[in-house]
């Protein structure tokens, strides 16, 4: 190197993809000496391709996406904003962003770019994340670039409206893009007032099954994201004996109805027993008590279910020795 004058100089090192620490070397060459020169920091860098021909509702892509950088154990790093590459963009519908990052010799990272918007519909990455590595000296080469497009969202109803039916989105395959495997669950919401839901952000690359459950609800599938409702029906059995502290001993429930419903249950001693998640419509009850080891008395009672749940039914039993049984329906 040549130097103009003698003297004392500073020297400074520029490279864009190095730094050499922000302290000028300084050097007289009236006392020439060894000048030592060693990288302290190296850049690494990485693109976002937004498609922009998906509908962005008002994006403002500069201010919304961002770039969390951790480390390969989890911990965070930083949290890395992004400039728009102007150079790149709007070619074949792609809105170029840029995100760089100093970093040490042998350091791992985990770049895991993120819609920070507010916005009722978010923009997804694939892949949702990128490994990277700094293992040799020099510049480094770039980050593989990630594509960003809008969530897919599915939107659908429950009829009549319901709310707070739970709202259960399955994948239907294995995801390249997200952890998800056939038949785990991708999210869950809940119906609004209205009987609405609206479910998202979603990957793309795999199709989705939906389900619907209330409790006390028959909830059936009628389109691709649609239900119909119908509320279940309830039937309560108290047992008591003649007098209110009589103890009876275990009753057998024999419930039956249309369409060849039946159910048997056991009773506990004096207590309440419910039949659930009944269809509206006539049902057969049939309480069997055993007094003693040769005598079973039996009582054939007809339920009609109502969907308003609020009649209240007192049956007397024939048999003046058999105990009373209220039922709520």
């Amino acid at each position: 190197m040549c130097i103009e004058t003698p003297g004392q100089h500073e020297l400074y090192l520029v490279n864009s993809c190095i730094s050499f620490g922000t302290s000028p070397i300084v050097f007289d060459t009236q006392n020439p000496v060894l000048v030592h020169i060693s990288a302290k920091k190296y850049l690494v860098r990485g693109e976002i391709h937004v498609d922009i021909s998906s509908p962005l509702e008002e994006i403002d892509l500069l201010e919304d996406i961002v770039v969390d950088a951790f480390k390969s154990n989890g911990s965070s790093i930083d949290e890395i904003s992004t400039m728009p590459v102007f150079a790149k963009s709007y070619q074949n519908g792609i809105t170029v962003f840029e995100y760089s990052t100093w970093t040490d010799l042998g350091e791992d990272f985990i770049f895991v770019p993120r819609d920070s918007s507010t916005r009722r519909k978010k923009i997804l990455f694939y892949p949702s994340r990128h490994q990277f590595s700094v293992s040799a000296s020099g510049c480094q080469d770039a980050v593989p670039s990630i594509t960003a497009k809008m969530g897919l969202y599915l939107e659908g109803s429950v009829s009549p409206a319901t709310p707070d039916v739970r709202i259960t989105i399955l994948a239907a395959g294995n995801s390249k893009y997200a952890m998800l495997k056939k038949g785990d669950i991708a999210t869950e919401t809940k119906t609004n007032s209205d009987g609405s839901f609206f479910a998202g952000p979603l990957y793309e690359d795999i199709v989705y099954e939906v389900e619907a459950s209330k409790a006390g609800y028959h909830l059936k599938q009628t389109g691709p994201y649609s239900f119909a409702c119908q509320k279940l029906g309830q039937i309560l059995v108290h047992i008591y004996g003649e007098n209110d502290t009589e103890m009876l001993p275990a009753v057998l429930l024999s419930l039956s109805g249309e369409g060849g419903y039946r159910k048997n249950s056991v009773s506990g001693s004096g207590g309440t027993f419910s039949f659930d998640n009944l269809f509206p419509r006539s049902y057969y009850l049939r309480a069997l008590l055993k007094r003693n080891i040769n005598l079973l008395h039996q009582q054939l009672l007809l339920i009609s279910i109502l969907e308003s749940l609020e009649r209240l039914s007192s049956v007397q039993p024939v048999l003046p020795s058999v105990p009373w049984v209220l039922l709520h329906c």
